[in-house]
């Protein structure tokens, strides 16, 4: 029962592949004993591993070609796009297995989450001034209520539908697409939607020898608006005045604004907060092992690996409650966090501050809560799951 996974982009193919989403999932797959490959877009690089596959878009969507590898099923990351769905066919008309995978939050159409749809058609757009906010937002809810059903939302209906199994990254974005699916193709299509989750490498575990810190670490891309760089700081800054002992990690490459910031800090405060830049997977590891918490301050995420990352190390996660954060609350949903009712940054640090002092007073047991989420997000349990879906054998607990 060999599987591979497949990504059809054209993404390098050295470690970094395969420390993350389809190049984790082959090495999860090995660890069972059933795969270990993995084929990806475009011609070879001189730094691919050996257990990947390139392949042709033709190829890709030739079922002759997939019979030809002499596997039995295919995990693919096509994030249900049916830009893919070329590829999804072949794979079925080859005779193998499909499970297809995505990450996102899955606020496609008011068919998904009527509620979350409105909310993300108004808040995608709050770079925009009022008058332009309101044009946009009323624009784009009067195309996915009317032809953006027939357009957008039944092509997606039919590529998720497509194979065996869709995998969706969390439970909320599970429910979202049930929605969807059964108003337009009924109830045994959208059967086929389950959850399990991209995984994280296994050195994001709880390591009982390494003392918990009172540290705050935060994760991003601080140049992108997605990442909300001014609700951190602004949340950072309030914290340094209630909680004097706390110290912060910023990960990730500084921006001017960024720097600027840290610069203006007092110098007592300053040392308490470290802009540790872009570092390895094995020196943020270590930083979630000592950290009891990962602040997060982003406007929305998809399965948001890097507070996967950080409860496998039993360090719990402070957010905003937001339906486009819904990855936030799954993971906060072991006794691994708290959130804030709000984007407020002193609703946000006062919620940082609570978690705080659940830690202070024994409210979090990080060996715990770490071991259950390595249960989850491990990739050879990720692998599990999904080769559950057809062995009995190997089926997980949810």
């Amino acid at each position: 029962m060999l599987w591979y996974t497949c990504t059809p982009k054209n993404f390098i193919g050295n470690q970094i592949f395969f420390d993350r989403d389809s190049g984790l999932m082959s090495r999860g797959l090995k660890a069972t004993g059933f795969g270990g490959k993995a084929i990806s877009l475009g011609p070879a690089k001189p730094d691919d591993w050996p257990d990947l596959i390139r392949a042709s878009r033709a190829e890709l969507q030739d079922p002759s070609w997939w019979r030809g590898l002499g596997i039995y099923g295919v995990v693919f990351y096509s994030w249900g796009s049916p830009t893919y769905q070329l590829i999804a066919n072949a794979i079925v008309d080859a005779g193998l297995r499909l499970v297809q995978v995505s990450d996102n939050h899955a606020i496609y159409s008011p068919l998904c989450d009527w509620k979350a749809h409105l909310t993300a058609a108004w808040s995608h757009q709050w770079y925009e001034g009022t008058p332009k906010k309101i044009i946009r937002t009323i624009t784009k809810c009067t195309w996915s209520h009317t032809l953006g059903i027939l357009y957008d939302d039944l092509p997606l209906a039919r590529m998720i539908a497509t194979g065996d199994y869709f995998a969706s990254a969390t439970p909320a974005s599970t429910t979202r697409l049930k929605q969807l699916v059964r108003r337009l193709l009924g109830k045994t299509a959208a059967a086929k939607i389950v959850t399990a989750p991209l995984p994280v490498n296994a050195h994001f575990s709880y390591k009982s020898g390494i003392e918990k810190e009172d540290l705050v670490v935060a994760v991003g891309r601080w140049d992108s608006p997605q990442k909300r760089v001014n609700l951190l700081l602004e949340t950072i800054a309030l914290a340094l005045h209630s909680n004097e002992n706390t110290r912060f990690m910023i990960f990730g490459a500084a921006t001017p604004a960024l720097k600027n910031w840290h610069k203006k800090l007092s110098l007592l405060h300053r040392g308490r907060v470290n802009l540790a830049g872009v570092v390895s997977n094995t020196d943020l590891a270590a930083a979630f092992q000592r950290a009891r918490v990962m602040l997060v301050s982003a406007a929305y995420e998809g399965c948001h690996n890097a507070s996967a990352e950080a409860v496998c190390c039993g360090c719990s996660i402070v957010a905003v409650r937001s339906p486009f954060l819904a990855a936030l609350e799954w993971h906060a949903s072991k006794n691994s966090g708290k959130l804030s009712p709000s984007a407020a940054p002193t609703t946000l640090a006062s919620t940082l501050q609570a978690e705080l002092a659940e830690w202070n007073r024994g409210g979090r047991n990080p060996e715990v809560f770490g071991s259950a989420w390595s249960e989850v997000f491990h990739p050879e349990k990720v692998a599990k799951r999904v080769l559950g879906l057809f062995d009995n054998k190997l089926k997980l607990p949810d």
